[in-house]
């Protein structure tokens, strides 16, 4: 059920525009991550001007968001493993290495959350200046300058190897 300012993908509400830094970005699409037939999260991915093109999103960089609803109960361990591995096999090993502190920073502001729950909203900020904002349930955790964090980790999600290939069709509005 969708009133004019929420849709709703699989089971989960998305307002359909989100204020960012004084710009309004619109919800592209989202798609359901799961796991040997767990649902785990629900990814949506807002963005200044609609786009399907996920190599375009990556290479104009922010401002753009990325907003994880979680369906169950997941400890922040495994999220961290997922974001990292997945990360990896989407950058080249010289960038992982650079990313080594900006990443530390984002784990850092991850493990305050310790557990998350169904219904749990962490929403990664990525800004056209290259900071990245994580944000729990309304709260911003942290903000983590520059680093390369904000180009590289969209790549989970519209990656050439992405962490779920329906999640990143779907996210890309199909």
């Amino acid at each position: 059920m969708s009133t004019p300012q929420t849709t709703e993908i699989a089971g989960v509400r998305f307002n359909r525009t989100l204020e960012m830094d004084g710009q309004s970005l619109t919800l592209n699409g989202a798609g359901l991550r799961s796991l040997l037939m767990v649902k785990v999260y629900v990814a949506a991915l807002y963005l200044p001007q609609p786009s399907r093109d996920a190599a375009n999103i990556l290479k104009a960089g922010g401002p753009l968001a990325i907003e994880l609803v979680m369906k169950r109960s997941v400890g922040v361990d495994t999220i961290l493993d997922n974001f990292h591995g997945t990360l990896r096999d989407n950058v080249p090993a010289t960038e992982w290495t650079a990313l080594a502190p900006a990443i530390a920073g984002l784990d850092a502001a991850i493990h305050e959350v310790k557990q998350t729950r169904e219904g749990d909203r962490l929403r990664l900020e990525f800004t056209a200046g290259g900071d990245t904002r994580i944000v729990f349930n309304g709260n911003l955790l942290k903000t983590v300058t520059g680093g390369g964090l904000a180009a590289a980790m969209p790549q989970i999600w519209l990656g050439r190897k992405p962490a779920q290939e329906s999640v990143k069709k779907g996210m890309l509005g199909g």
